[in-house]
């Protein structure tokens, strides 16, 4: 069914359309009403009349200078604009109207001044707890001025063209920001794409404050007690100063070898068999074992062997924290001591 539209209809729109054009050609400065009377052709009376119409539909906005009137498009939605119009001017304006309202991020359009010109509704809802629309960016954070966003600064002393910033508002909200300049006309405006990271921040937190606690942990585990990483295989791949003491090696005779270097011989394979077995199952195991030093003697270690787990539960590699119990086993050391006393 075609439906049929006066040229009366026809008349109104293309007015409306018309005089939307001249006022958002001359930018956030604004226009006179004598100065659209010049260009649009139609009689004062008629302009005024539209004028008014597309001020209650929050397209244009008026503000007095003096005693002249100036018409500016409003802060409203661009989509808004669009529907104002009779047709969008081209395809490429009608993808663009459907991509600023829908991407992810908040998407605001400020002049020169900090007045946001457009916000798509991702922007618009970091406004709900707020009393009144913000009509500044810097209030659409909560700050009570611009000097915070310095990169927005920037761009309309036009030192730079694109920037990006990272904010903390007062509402304790991390908010990225990536920013580009363009020109309208000779005026200046910025579109700004808005970020939460505040998750992201606080897993960022988490991460530095657990790696903090897990070097201290280890600072103190390495100051006690003997300590020493392997891989899967057996392989060593760290070793602490204590471990070099107990053992007589130096940490380069260690990396890179087995702990057969220091094997006694004194276990069967059994023991080290049911040892693999049960650190291989993602158990930890723990006993004495009987090691010897580089220069042929023998001491003992209470050991603790540790799976360490990737994110599939599979063990990556082996953590060894030893104590030495030499003197409780040995009862040579034992007899010397009873000596000594």
């Amino acid at each position: 069914m075609r439906i049929r539209v006066s040229k009366r209809e026809q008349n109104k729109k293309s007015i409306e359309t018309l005089l939307t054009e001249i006022i958002g050609a001359a930018g956030a400065a604004g226009v006179t009403i004598t100065a659209i009377e010049a260009v649009a052709g139609y009689d004062r009376h008629t302009i005024v009349k539209y004028l008014l119409v597309l001020e209650q539909r929050n397209i244009i906005s008026c503000r007095p200078i003096g005693k002249a009137k100036v018409w500016s498009l409003d802060t409203a939605p661009l989509q808004s604009v669009f529907r104002a119009l009779s047709q969008p001017k081209s395809f490429v304006e009608q993808v663009l109207s459907v991509v600023m309202t829908s991407v992810p991020q908040g998407l605001v359009i400020v002049d020169s001044q900090h007045r946001i010109l457009y916000a798509n509704q991702v922007a618009q809802l970091m406004d709900k707890d707020k009393k009144a629309q913000s009509q500044y960016i810097y209030e659409l954070f909560g700050l009570e001025n611009p000097v915070r966003l310095s990169k927005l600064v920037s761009l309309f002393d036009q030192s730079e063209t694109t920037a990006k910033q990272t904010i903390l508002a007062p509402n304790n909200k991390w908010y990225s920001l990536s920013m580009q300049s363009f020109l309208k006309g000779n005026q200046r405006a910025v579109v700004v794409l808005i970020d939460d990271i505040t998750a992201q921040k606080i897993a960022q937190q988490t991460i530095i404050d657990q790696s903090s606690l897990l070097g201290a942990e280890r600072n103190a585990l390495d100051a006690a007690t003997i300590m020493a990483e392997t891989d899967v295989r057996g392989v060593i791949t760290y070793v602490n100063d204590k471990f070099c003491k107990i053992s007589g090696y130096s940490r380069k005779e260690l990396i890179g070898n087995t702990h057969s270097v220091v094997n006694s011989g004194y276990h069967p394979k059994s023991f080290w068999a049911n040892l693999w077995k049960t650190i291989g199952s993602g158990v930890v195991w723990q006993g004495e074992i009987k090691n010897k030093r580089k220069d042929g003697t023998f001491y003992w270690v209470d050991s603790v062997i540790a799976p360490v787990f990737d994110a599939k539960k599979k063990p990556i590699k082996y953590l060894a924290i030893r104590y030495d119990i030499t003197k409780y086993k040995e009862p040579s050391l034992l007899k010397i001591k009873a000596k000594r006393k």
